[in-house]
């Protein structure tokens, strides 16, 4: 047998309460389901059909103004017959277990429904939201259920405890009001998430390094990768392109809710050439530095061909120097240095920036 509530699952005082049945093995001509509920509330829908007996119908129950309100749950099921009759308990109680009519397949749970009368005064509530934790994989996913008073939550039209709850999978919680509460018209009461089963794969992309005579066009670019973090030196760089000197390792690790591809690659380590020697500028061809009468110290780009580009002073106050030298790269940054000697017999470096100055 079976039997499923076709009215609203909300109802108030004048409205009725109607439930579709049906039974396969005895035609029955009495149909009752017994309701009961707080404060000893209680209601029976039931179908008549004397001298009429049939496998199927609709039982109906029409409630008079009760001065509370309450939920109803479905506690006992009768269907009598001619030949006798039978009772279903929620508890799961049959009598007579020999009657010949087959069992029922109705779900309890669902059958009942909320009886509020809108001349008794309730307390207005908001569900407070609840919280899904999506980690990697499904064994640490869990839902957080809040405690809020006079609100329980739901999953599956099943009542929840407060707290942590283990799920997996697509799940909707659902917030309703305790007996003597209802909701705000503004509250939600609904909120749906799916877990995902297992990590996101992601393969990272080779990061490319660009070498050229000289510095100014040396340069590294790190990919756009959804899921893959690349970061250098601990800090995540952002997809774009780099400028390029001295020793550069890239790392890849996986961004939230993803994991690398088993055996991808994960780091890329690359040694620019750095500058020419002599190249002070970084544009690849030797160049000179002078120094006047006068102390100032002047750059003097080599064109790369035997001639010059535009000479520009880089420096003051270089006549307190004995001895000056261009010895390279001296500091292993990739770019020409300058060492200095003053007066006072001092050795001192200038490290140069790769661009012409320091």
């Amino acid at each position: 047998m079976n039997a499923s509530r076709t009215s609203p699952d909300v109802v108030s005082p004048g409205d009725t309460i109607s439930i579709k049945w049906e039974v396969k093995n005895v035609a029955v001509e009495e149909v009752l389901f017994l309701f009961y509920g707080e404060n000893s509330t209680s209601l029976a829908v039931a179908w008549y059909g004397f001298g009429a007996p049939s496998l199927s119908g609709t039982a109906t129950g029409k409630l008079d103004g009760w001065a509370v309100s309450s939920d109803l749950k479905l506690k006992e099921m009768r269907f009598s017959s001619p030949k006798g009759s039978i009772s279903f308990n929620v508890d799961g109680a049959i009598w007579p277990a020999n009657s010949g009519q087959d069992l029922p397949t109705a779900n309890f749970s669902t059958m009942g429904f909320r009886f509020v009368n809108p001349d008794v005064p309730w307390t207005q509530v908001k569900p407070s939201p609840v919280y899904f934790y999506d980690r990697n994989g499904t064994v640490d996913d869990f839902v957080y259920i809040p405690d809020v008073p006079c609100v329980e939550y739901l999953v599956g039209g099943k009542v929840i405890p407060t707290g942590q709850l283990k799920i997996t999978g697509a799940v909707t919680v659902t917030a309703r009001a305790e007996f003597g509460c209802r909701l705000a018209m503004d509250a939600t009461a609904s909120w749906a998430f799916n877990f995902k089963a297992t990590p996101y794969t992601a393969t990272p992309s080779d990061v490319t390094f660009i070498d050229k005579k000289g510095t100014v066009e040396d340069t590294f670019t790190i990919p756009a990768v959804k899921g893959v973090n690349y970061l250098r030196d601990g800090k995540v760089l952002t997809a774009g392109t780099y400028p390029g000197a001295g020793t550069v390792t890239v790392n890849a690790e996986p961004s939230n809710d993803y994991v690398l591809t088993t055996g991808a690659k994960t780091q890329w380590n690359y040694a620019y050439q750095g500058s020419s020697e002599g190249d002070f500028n970084g544009d690849g061809f030797t160049d000179v530095i002078a120094r006047n009468s006068a102390g100032a110290l002047w750059l003097y780009p080599g064109n790369g061909t035997g001639g010059w580009l535009a000479a520009r002073q880089i420096g003051s106050g270089w006549n307190v120097m004995t001895e000056i030298e261009t010895p390279g790269d001296f500091n292993g940054d990739g770019f020409t240095d300058v060492i200095a000697r003053n007066s006072a017999g001092a050795l001192w470096l200038y490290p140069g920036n790769g661009t012409g100055g320091w």
